[in-house]
């Protein structure tokens, strides 16, 4: 585990050291007039690219990731299967979400959504960035070193917790298992990309579009959604261990 926390302490780092710079940079033009939200939304999805290509490039150097990581060979079936998970999840979380609300940071930064550099950030960079350091590298190496699960366990709690968000900390967490599994099974950051990228674009669309609608408002509705996923969810996951399974025994 230590070259995973080494490779993630690297990325705080990074973060840090890019970060702040920007940050007064930010503030300076805030002072000369111009608009803050804009500004802010700028320097963030700079920084975060910046630390993420830095952290990206460190790895590679390291030999972390290989060409292989890019390259995938999915069925229909087993897409099929891994986007209803991914959906199942999906709605798993947006309950929590509603029902257990926790502090969120976005709040008090007022983070423009509408913002092209927010928008650019979070529904491109981060799927891409993200999925390349924790899937590509720190689950790959957990996976050098303990069982598939217990690394895939570990991987998602760094994931969920890097957030540094109460709000999104328990969604990445559970995101972050299936595609920690995803990259197992298919030892790519191909399909986690895809589907990162779908669900903070969903994210992104319905805090820009809905708002404070962008909520399950009836509770019969929100039980009934929460019990067809919990009853589904082991099943289609049994399905889909197989047909990754059958994809290995007959390549």
């Amino acid at each position: 585990m230590n070259r995973s926390l080494k490779l993630l302490a690297f990325n705080i780092l990074f973060s840090l050291v890019v970060g702040v710079p920007l940050s007064m940079v930010g503030l300076i033009f805030e002072v000369v007039g111009f608009p803050k939200n804009e500004i802010s939304g700028i320097t963030t999805s700079l920084g975060i690219a910046i630390a993420t290509a830095i952290t990206i490039y460190y790895g590679y150097r390291k030999r972390y990731m290989q060409r292989s990581d890019f390259s995938y060979n999915l069925s229909g079936i087993q897409v099929g299967y891994t986007f209803i998970l991914f959906l199942l999840l999906f709605v798993l979380i947006g309950i929590f979400n509603e029902y257990v609300p926790l502090p969120n940071v976005f709040d008090w930064m007022n983070v423009d959504f509408t913002s092209a550099a927010t928008i650019i950030a979070a529904v491109i960079v981060a799927p891409i960035g993200e999925e390349i350091i924790f899937r590509g590298m720190i689950t790959k190496l957990l996976l050098e070193e303990y069982r598939p699960v217990k690394a895939i366990i570990i991987s998602a709690l760094i994931f969920g917790i890097i957030h540094f968000n109460p709000a999104q900390i328990p969604g990445a967490f559970v995101i972050g298992l299936l595609f920690g599994w995803l990259y197992y099974r298919t030892r790519s950051v191909i399909p986690g990309i895809v589907l990162h990228f779908i669900n903070n674009a969903v994210a992104v669309g319905g805090a820009i579009y809905l708002g404070e609608e962008w909520e399950v408002n009836n509770s019969i509705v929100a039980i009934s959604l929460l019990v067809l996923s919990l009853i589904t969810l082991p099943f289609i996951f049994k399905r889909a261990q197989l047909a990754f399974a059958r994809n290995e025994e007959y390549p």
